[in-house]
């Protein structure tokens, strides 16, 4: 694949451009955007490159370091700095690419025709147009509009839905017979998971909040702080530190909780009885109930994402394709045949794929409906719960297939 290829739309990349950007890019993770006619990679060390033929572009865009994420609209990219600052290009007629001033930036979304910063004092700035009609000059936005309202991350949990909007605020939907659904005061969130019966918050500050079911102490992680990235299974909560270490909370009888060993890790994963950790190589480490095989990722190599929900473990390769192993009883492992995926979630039976094109996959139990995503278009996130599957658009709106709180 050469540097003039162009990316014929925003989802257009087939499998094996994707595995040929891999193989070119020689990067263990890397967070592609794609925006118009182009595509932006973002590399482990900070720096980008650029595949499309606009040489203006190009010229802007390749020589960017230190950056920690990129994000793109319709037709514009946006980049964070690791100082704070914010870099965008492109289309910038309704004035998306106006965040030169920007600064002390945390997290940055795109969308449409807009570009949204949350600061590390958890003010929200905003650089274009969105649904509320905001004016251009205004860039900096008051709480309770309709930007800072946009739903940002998902997640899917056993009768039940948790989302987290642009202002760090929380929503949740469906069952809350143990309270799981009580996020309604967390403020400052930058990131959400569901377990069974308890909800987990990541902070700004990278402290920890939960509710919900407590009968093991999987939510007695109020002294947690450090921490980068979260994940809650049936009866246990897993804390990535931004050290590449690893903090655990709640039932461990079946050796869930035993990664104090763990290093290098970049993302965690918990399960119902289990625990999966994805290195800085590609690598994949586990611990926990092995009795169906889904602890058997040692021999998994370039992995850049994984996904447990209950009994079953996947993981996302570099190139597209999808690992599993585990309980496979409803064919939720059935994904050898996937490929062009982006995203995974795990379900309690069942398996999601995000493709390229903004499409759902989906294979295993369906009794509920879980699986009947193949209408669903735009998605940018996906969530497998225990019946019940949500899809995050990118117009920031939400669908749902399948069962929750007891109702079809």
């Amino acid at each position: 694949m050469s540097e003039e290829l162009i990316i014929e739309s925003a989802f257009a990349l087939t499998a094996e451009d994707k595995k040929a950007l891999v193989k070119k890019l020689f990067s263990v993770k890397p967070d592609a955007v794609f925006f118009g006619s182009s595509a932006v990679v973002l590399k482990s060390d900070g720096t980008v490159v650029y595949l499309g033929k606009d040489k203006t572009l190009r010229e802007k865009i390749s020589n960017l370091s230190n950056i920690t994420k990129v994000v793109s609209g319709v037709s514009h990219l946006a980049a964070l700095r690791a100082d704070g600052t914010v870099f965008a290009a492109g289309d910038d007629s309704n004035g998306q690419c106006k965040v030169s001033m920007w600064k002390n930036v945390s997290d940055i979304f795109a969308s449409g025709n807009c570009t949204i910063g949350i600061t590390s004092e958890d003010e929200v700035y905003l650089a274009g147009t969105t649904e509320a009609a905001v004016p251009l000059g205004n860039s900096k936005l008051e709480y309770k509009t309709e930007a800072q309202n946009r739903i940002v991350k998902i997640s899917a949990g056993n009768g039940f839905t948790v989302v987290l909007r642009a202002d760090g605020k929380v929503s949740a939907t469906g069952s809350n017979n143990y309270g799981e659904c009580n996020v309604r005061e967390w403020e400052n969130i930058a990131s959400i998971c569901t377990g069974a019966r308890h909800t987990v918050g990541l902070r700004t500050d990278g402290s920890v909040v939960s509710v919900g079911s407590n009968t093991h102490g999987q939510i007695k992680v109020g002294m947690w702080s450090g921490i980068k990235d979260i994940s809650a299974g049936y009866l246990h909560t897993v804390g990535l530190k931004k050290d590449g270490t690893v903090v655990t909370a709640g039932n461990g009888r079946d050796g869930q909780c035993e990664t104090s060993s763990w290093r290098n890790i970049i993302s965690v994963a918990a399960g119902a009885m289990h625990t999966v950790g994805l290195r800085s190589d590609g690598t994949v480490i586990a611990t926990g109930y092995n009795g169906k095989g889904q602890c058997d990722v040692a021999m998994w190599r370039d992995i850049s994402a994984i996904s447990v929900f209950s009994g079953h473990t996947l993981g996302l390769r570099s190139d597209g394709r999808v690992m599993s192993t585990g309980y496979n009883s409803s064919g939720q492992c059935n994904v050898i045949d996937w490929s062009n995926i982006i995203a995974i979630s795990a379900g309690e039976a069942h398996s999601l794929g995000l493709r390229a094109d903004g499409r759902v996959v989906a294979v295993g139990s369906n009794t509920y409906g879980q699986c009947d995503v193949k209408g669903w278009t735009d998605i940018v996130a996906i969530s497998a719960g225990s019946r019940h599957s949500v899809g995050l658009k990118k117009d920031g709106t939400v669908v749902i297939a399948g069962k929750e709180d007891g109702k079809k």
